[in-house]
């Protein structure tokens, strides 16, 4: 599961005395989080824009979104050689091509399983995401990759007019756009869209 919340309201489900709250990720990272999860009962909780336990990991400002953007290219183009001594892994677009689909980083989610956005605005100052969207799209359209994975993004239908530029991007960028009824609040709003997935 990705979040893009600092706190742990989503673990605490899972959470009892005995579990230790610990990055389980391939990399400590301090300031950036693209290998930051936390495994509970078998379940990985990827914080992808940081944790309240590492307030330095905290993605805010431009400053900060800037250099994380900069790590997910060279994660995506380079790989890790050049960025991290814990962790040698080829320039993600390599591994794609050739058929490895394995997990290391969040990052890896986005080319190999169906991604399902709700709760979140996607504003364009999530310039990370926007540039993974736009750099996703590109991949689809100029490689052939053996996974084809699909990205949905749920939003509530009273937001469609306000909302129409971002809606225009993501549909172009390939991106599975479901809309919601919210006029009965946001239970009813949530509830639909969970009776959804579970049908997934």
């Amino acid at each position: 599961m990705l979040t893009t919340n600092y706190e742990f309201t989503l673990e605490k489900p899972a959470l009892n005395k005995s579990v230790n709250l610990k990055n389980s990720g391939a990399v400590s990272e301090q300031k950036y989080s693209l290998f930051r999860q936390f495994e509970i009962s078998g379940k990985r909780f990827w914080h992808i824009h940081g944790d309240a336990n590492h307030p330095q990991s905290i993605a805010l400002g431009y400053e900060q979104y800037s250099g994380y953007l900069q790590n997910m290219r060279n994660y995506m183009v380079s790989g890790t050689k050049d960025n991290y001594k814990s962790i040698k892994l080829e320039a993600l677009i390599k591994r794609l091509k050739r058929g490895d689909y394995s997990i290391t980083s969040w990052i890896d989610l986005f080319f190999s399983h169906d991604i399902h956005i709700l709760g979140l605005g996607l504003d364009f100052v999530e310039i990370h995401l926007w540039w993974l969207l736009t750099y996703r799209a590109r991949v689809l359209n100029g490689h052939k990759l053996s996974r084809r994975n699909k990205i949905y993004y749920y939003y509530p239908r009273s937001r469609e007019k306000d909302d129409k530029t971002k809606l225009r991007f993501l549909k172009a960028y390939g991106v599975v756009l479901r809309d919601f009824d919210d006029t009965l609040g946001r239970e009813s709003y949530y509830n639909q869209i969970l009776k959804k997935l579970e049908s997934v």
